[in-house]
């Protein structure tokens, strides 16, 4: 937790600076282009996890947080809290043998900035591929708008993660 501490101290500093800098060089926006836009679409689960697995997760989880002395400010208990959360999910997409979900992508064009939001956490990869696709303006791909739908992880996170047996 400590060092969970300092390293968000760094971060905290590090956006700052950023802000900071970016206040002093911001530049009016002058534009009389205003657009929306708002879609639905299907995304993979790609979830290769069975029933059995999913439950056995509820039930560690739900063992620690009903233990009697958990403590809420301890990490175990904090993450075992955000993987129940996710395993009810993964489990109702399996019990309806579900293999896509439903989520909004949206947008808003302010002249030359773009604002795409999506209810997933993106991986980094994923986000520098979108603004790759963009032959112009200034994307900004915001992350966990409107839900949240899970992660988004680009493939070598997973291949990474696969590897080391983590990130379900």
């Amino acid at each position: 937790e400590a060092e969970s501490i300092r390293a968000l101290d760094v971060i905290a500093g590090r956006f700052e600076r950023s802000i900071r800098q970016g206040l002093q060089e911001a530049r009016p926006v002058i534009t009389d282009v205003l657009s929306v836009f708002s879609t639905f679409t299907e995304f993979s689960t790609k979830t290769n996890f069975t029933k059995e697995h999913i439950l056995k997760v509820i039930e560690e989880k739900q063992a620690i947080l009903q233990s009697f002395d958990a403590d809420e400010t301890a990490y175990q208990t904090r993450m075992a809290a955000v993987y129940l959360m996710g395993a009810g999910t993964m489990l109702e997409l399996i019990e309806k043998d579900q293999r896509t979900i439903r989520n909004e992508i949206h947008g808003i064009r302010l002249g030359e900035l773009l604002f795409l939001g999506t209810p997933f956490e993106v991986m980094q990869a994923i986000k520098n591929d979108i603004v790759a696709a963009i032959p112009e303006g200034i994307p900004l791909i915001m992350g966990l708008t409107n839900g949240s739908g899970g992660y988004a992880p680009d493939q070598t996170t997973l291949d990474g993660a696969a590897k080391k047996g983590t990130y379900e």
